[in-house]
């Protein structure tokens, strides 16, 4: 992407943009008026020490749009994105996802005929993620605008017009979704056993792309449609108690992964290195207790009496959009911010007290054996 941007001087090959050869300097300074570069990470074409609106202005004025345009594209965009509400807020306070939208404003500001957005939508909540697209769609709608799009997401491969999928800077296939993905003809099957373990055993001897999905079991079946497939499931597990399963069309990650499983990209057996364990005992210890966690910074409440608790040997989420106060919450129990109100304690230790000494050596003396750790520390 940065290649075809003009920024990256690359040795071997050739890309023309606007009918251009990029070979020389002079001629990747050609195509830049028309090209808009939204680089990867988290609002990093962005100055966090600037409100919106400077950064609007500022990329405005260095790419030399007129002032009697800037006020009406600003307003546009402003309300493309919901920011228009934030245009005095600091950067560096923002959500990432109101990060990446900004970003998206600033590169849109001088209406670039070509944009190159390098994963725009990592890290970004589904929210803002929607809000993205829908911008996105409408500017090639409507102003016929070009995008290069890159993403690790393949549910977003849906979207796209045409694709290239790569794989460890290797071309590995090119087409419309439906095309790639009918490389890797097949079905998703998601299996509800009693005794996961053994299921996991019975189904990995039997298939090649197994893996668990909290309580269930997903098993990509080649080339079967769905009603076979969940017949060989079931036939894989027979005699072993089943609570469901769900057979159906394969999605874009598990076509992905057959792919490279086909092409040998993966080895024989992607799980030929991961043991096959039965569950562990149930253990009735609490590792993390959160009671009422509140934090404000000045007038802003980021995380409003939140409460719940994580038993040991448990994976539980944090669930919800850029600005939910996910982070915050982590801080408050890792000892990096101390609650406006409210208990946190981790390990036993109690958080708001703790000090990274403290904080060591309560987790030195709780887990005792690594694999019956019930919190890590920095």
């Amino acid at each position: 992407m940065k290649a075809i941007a003009g920024v990256l001087v690359f040795e071997e090959g050739r890309v023309d943009v606007f009918g251009i050869p990029l070979d020389t300097e002079a001629a990747c300074e050609r195509i830049k008026d028309r090209i808009g570069l939204m680089p990867q990470g988290l609002g990093l074409n962005l100055y966090p020490e600037l409100s919106v609106e400077e950064n609007i202005d500022f990329f405005a004025r260095l790419r030399l749009v007129p002032e009697q345009d800037l006020a009406e594209r600003k307003t546009t965009l402003l309300a493309m994105t919901r920011l228009a509400r934030f245009r005095d807020r600091p950067t560096k306070q923002l959500s990432g996802g109101m990060k990446q939208k900004l970003g998206l404003v600033c590169t849109l500001i001088h209406e670039p005929r070509f944009l190159i957005l390098d994963e725009p939508t990592t890290g970004v909540d589904p929210v803002s993620r929607r809000d993205f697209w829908a911008i996105l769609s409408e500017l090639v709608a409507e102003r016929g605008v070009t995008a290069l799009f890159s993403t690790a997401y393949l549910d977003e491969a849906s979207r796209f017009h045409r694709m290239v999928l790569m794989y460890r800077g290797r071309y590995l296939a090119q087409g419309t979704p439906d095309e790639v993905q009918a490389l890797a003809a097949g079905s998703t099957v998601l299996v509800k056993a009693t005794q996961q373990a053994e299921g996991l055993a019975r189904l990995r001897a039997r298939f090649a792309q197994v893996e668990t999905l909290g309580p269930r079991l997903c098993v990509f079946t080649d080339g079967l449609d769905p009603g076979p497939a969940e017949r060989e499931v079931r036939q894989a597990l027979d005699g072993l108690a089943v609570d469901e399963v769900l057979a159906g069309e394969a999605d874009p990650e598990d076509a992905f992964i057959a792919i490279l499983r086909q092409r040998g990209l993966l080895g024989a057996d992607a799980h030929a290195d991961i043991a096959v364990r039965p569950a562990a005992a149930a253990r009735s210890g609490v590792a993390v207790d959160a009671s009422g966690l509140t934090r404000d910074f000045g007038a802003f409440r980021a995380v409003d009496a939140v409460s719940f608790q994580v038993a040991e040997g448990e994976i539980f989420g944090l669930l919800g959009a850029n600005g939910a106060g996910k982070t915050t919450v982590i801080k408050m129990l890792t000892g990096i911010l101390k609650p406006s109100a409210g208990q946190g304690r981790v390990a036993g230790a109690d958080m708001r007290a703790a000090g990274q000494g403290l904080i060591s050596r309560n987790a030195s003396a709780t887990c005792r054996r690594p694999s019956r750790c019930t919190a890590t520390f920095p």
